[in-house]
């Protein structure tokens, strides 16, 4: 539950929902800024003076948090000034009603179906109060997502707005029912009836929704993550690699095996010069190498023109490239890209078939956890839960 809340996608929509709901009844305001002065003086909280400027300076507060909900750094200010006027804005409400004013338009909306004031807006103005303020503990602990998440979330902010104002209209709508003839009133009854089955639709859908993700959640608990595959043949890990003292392809001596002179970690990767995972797997391993610091040692074999047209494509950087058919035979190699990792005393720490960036994160991460594959790992916290 705790990973769907601090999904991008909830705290983009509870951005899109308030910062919507506050321009809304921002710009509602400013269009009748006379009629929303007297709603301010008819709740009888302020002086008259007072009240004027409330009127005017309020739409404009709604503006400014509107904006901040919707730029990143102003997230935090913003939501905790929209959850202190949501309170204020139900405060005002609940002492009118505990008055017994009830018949006072709320002055939430100026959309011509105004509904009176009444606890069910109390209610209505801590449950939003709530999202204030549940946007306020998330969005911390949120990364920050990518455009489709933004546009997603904005989305179901939009959708909750219509629904929102939906629920608006439909209390307005029943607090005039009485005030109509009867065949207005059989239309009105029959406009509320449409809405609440919009409503009942939409929250269907939500609670199918809902058990989506939960069934999406279970699968992605009980599916273990794909680690590079290990095969049985060559030196097996926690054996001392093969050594070999031996020229790169540009005539440098290296060493495999052993001892590392640098004292770190050495990952040797089998590739060839025609094998097109290898051709996309190695701007990930140069990444790899520099992000965790240890030296990297390409073993390939081919014609030489091969090699030529491979390295004038990639630039090597730190990385040292070999060419021997020896050394995959010493470590009985039958397939590529193929990795092994050494420690920094020459010791084989993981090894398996790299097809991608994640079989390559996991040689490093069997060796972080002591483990000797990734599949091991699982089900060693398998065997450990039982």
């Amino acid at each position: 539950m705790q990973e769907v809340l601090h999904e991008p996608l909830v705290t983009q929509g509870l951005r899109g929902f308030l910062a919507l709901l506050f321009v809304t009844a921002a710009v509602s305001k400013l269009t009748s800024l006379e009629e929303f002065y007297g709603v301010v003086r008819n709740f009888r909280l302020l002086p008259d003076g007072l009240s004027k400027a409330v009127a005017f300076v309020l739409p404009v507060a709604e503006l400014a948090i509107a904006a901040g909900l919707l730029i990143t750094p102003l997230v935090m200010p913003a939501a905790r000034a929209a959850a202190a006027l949501l309170t204020v804005f139900g405060t005002a409400i609940a002492i009118n009603v505990l008055r017994g004013r009830t018949q006072i338009d709320c002055g939430c909306f100026r959309n011509g179906m105004k509904p009176d004031i009444s606890w069910a807006l109390v209610g209505r103005n801590i449950v939003l109060t709530g999202l204030a303020l549940a946007l306020v503990g998330l969005f911390p602990a949120t990364a920050a997502g990518s455009l489709a998440d933004i546009f997603v979330g904005l989305m179901a902010g939009l959708v909750m707005m219509l629904l929102y104002f939906s629920a608006s209209m439909l209390g307005g709508l029943t607090a005039r029912q009485t005030q109509l003839p009867c065949r207005k009133v059989a239309e009105m009854t029959f406009l509320i009836a449409s809405n609440i089955l919009l409503w009942v639709a939409f929250l269907g859908v939500t609670l199918v929704l809902l058990g989506l993700i939960r069934q999406v959640g279970l699968l992605h608990e009980r599916s273990s993550p794909m680690g590079a595959m290990i095969t049985d043949h060559g030196p097996d890990i926690g054996d001392n690699a093969p050594e070999f003292d031996i020229p790169d392809y540009f005539g440098r001596n290296v060493r495999i095996g052993g001892a590392s002179d640098q004292g770190r970690p050495t990952l040797i990767m089998f590739t060839a010069p025609t094998c097109p995972v290898c051709d996309k797997l190695f701007p990930i391993i140069k990444s790899i190498a520099k992000a965790e610091k240890i030296g990297v040692v390409m073993i390939s074999d081919g014609a030489p023109e091969e090699h030529a047209r491979f390295l004038k494509n990639h630039e090597l950087g730190q990385i040292r490239y070999v060419v021997s058919a020896e050394i995959g035979m010493a470590f009985q190699v039958g397939k590529i890209p193929y990795g092994v990792l050494l420690d920094a005393e020459g010791v084989i720490k993981a090894k398996g078939l790299t097809n991608t960036r994640e079989h390559l994160e996991s040689l490093l991460e069997a060796d972080k956890s002591g483990f000797a594959s990734l599949q091991q790992f699982m089900a060693s916290r398998k065997k450990s839960a039982a």
